[in-house]
């Protein structure tokens, strides 16, 4: 059943219409749409209330659609060269954007419908945010203008100078204490507004450390991107920073994952994952330049390359986290001999085990756990047992070491037990 690593099983993995290199770098999905143009230069992106992407495309000047099976279309903006830049999804059910070079915030409706709304600006930015406030109306950043701004679903505009001259705000989200938190990628800061307009800012440590994306966490704290300072800052409510350092630089947005992680992209061409409790893991993807990210409505975390014209996934439900996330294990299955394989479902058990489900929640099909066999023979170990006679591929990649172990099973045969004591060599 072993099967050589990397080298001989690349997964190739179709998912309705995705091609998928999905082992050797966790599951990465990069799009090939069924139908449209490829997407040019796509910089955010949100998920929609009909459960599609919605992602702004700047160079085009378009908005565009694509849903997680790979079917795209695009939608031009009323306003020439109005450079879109950040998205959100609001309570009505549309899309709100940003038109960084027109000073106007857009609505489309999930159905193509466009309205835009002008108000004065000296000229937005391509770093500007937007978000669904806790108040039912958007809120967004005008980054050129220094202020923080607030429309309704009906197109009120008010705005509110943010304390810290030329502070440059960017990434803006809403915080479980009912105010709206932003990043000010000059300033140095991070900025709490409440819907009332009233201002707190908060130093970050690190000098110039040019924040520029922002999200709630599942811990209650706010967690930002230091994109000079390459490293992930987490703040409390109560205004207490801790920074995290990661591996690599320019660092863009952030984003919170189903599990209580947090993701970010790096627009070097990787992506990362920290926990909560601040274990950073990092891995190349296939990626150019990945910018915006967002938990897609399938449950993955869907990204958008702005330097490789392409909105990837991370199949992110298909992937167990182990050991403190140092170890993905990564499963997917094939239930007739000439079917399309798809994405099993991970469910976490320990720290160092979890098992999938292929058709339904309440039919386990595959156990799996990594252990730590290092004190014993230098190796860490791989087990799994299945309940299953379909076509199965999983393995399990060490994100620290960059190493990786892929096991398959024929369909029509019974799943034999895996016990490879010499899974990894990539010890300590």
């Amino acid at each position: 059943m072993r099967q050589a690593s990397r080298a001989s099983l690349a997964f190739a993995v179709v998912f309705a219409g995705l091609a998928a290199a999905a082992y050797g770098q966790l599951t990465i999905a990069n799009s090939v749409p069924t139908n449209g143009p490829v997407p040019v230069a796509p910089l955010f992106i949100a998920s929609g209330s009909d459960g599609a992407l919605w992602f702004t495309q700047p160079d085009a000047s378009s908005i565009s659609r694509m849903t997680t099976g790979g079917s795209f279309t695009a939608f031009s903006i009323p306003s020439l060269n109005s450079h879109p830049a950040g998205i959100a999804a609001g309570p009505d059910g549309a899309l709100w954007f940003i038109e960084a070079a027109s000073s106007k915030i857009g609505r489309l409706t999930t159905a193509g419908a466009f309205t835009e709304y002008p108000f004065a600006s000296g000229g937005n930015n391509v770093n500007d945010g937007i978000t669904a406030g806790p108040d039912g109306a958007l809120w967004f950043t005008e980054f050129g203008d220094n202020r923080v701004g607030r429309i309704t679903t009906s197109g009120a505009v008010t705005t509110f100078n943010v304390p810290t001259a030329g502070s440059g705000p960017s990434g803006i989200t809403t915080g479980q204490d009912g105010a709206l938190w932003f990043v000010q990628t000059n300033g140095n800061n991070v900025g709490r507004v409440t819907t009332g307009g009233a201002f707190s800012e908060f130093p970050i440590p690190t000098p110039d450390s040019q924040p520029v994306g922002i999200t709630a966490g599942a811990d209650g704290a706010l967690w930002f991107t230091e994109s000079n300072g390459s490293k992930i800052g987490r703040i409390t409510t109560s205004g207490v920073i801790t920074e995290f350092g990661a591996q690599s630089g320019n660092l863009s947005q952030i984003v919170a994952a189903p599990d209580g992680t947090l993701w970010f992209t790096d627009r070097t061409g990787s992506i990362g994952r920290i926990t909560t409790s601040g274990t950073v893991s990092e891995f190349a993807t296939v990626a150019a330049s990945p910018v915006g990210i967002t938990v897609g409505s399938d449950g993955n975390l869907w990204y958008a390359d702005q330097g490789d014209d392409s909105i990837d996934a991370v199949v992110f439900r298909s992937t167990l986290f182990l050991g403190g996330g140092r170890f993905a294990v990564t499963t997917v299955f094939q239930s007739t001999a000439d079917g399309i394989p798809s994405g099993a479902t991970a469910v976490t058990l320990t720290d160092n085990s979890g098992y999938f489900w292929f058709f339904g929640p309440t039919n386990i099909e595959l156990v799996t756990k990594v252990l730590d066999g290092c004190a014993i023979n230098g190796n860490y170990w791989f087990f799994a047992a299945g309940l299953t006679n379909v076509r199965v591929l999983t393995g399990v990649q060490d994100l620290q070491a960059g190493a990786d172990q892929a096991y398959s099973n024929d369909f029509g045969t019974s799943f034999q037990p895996i016990q490879d004591t010499a899974a990894l060599s990539t010890c300590p």
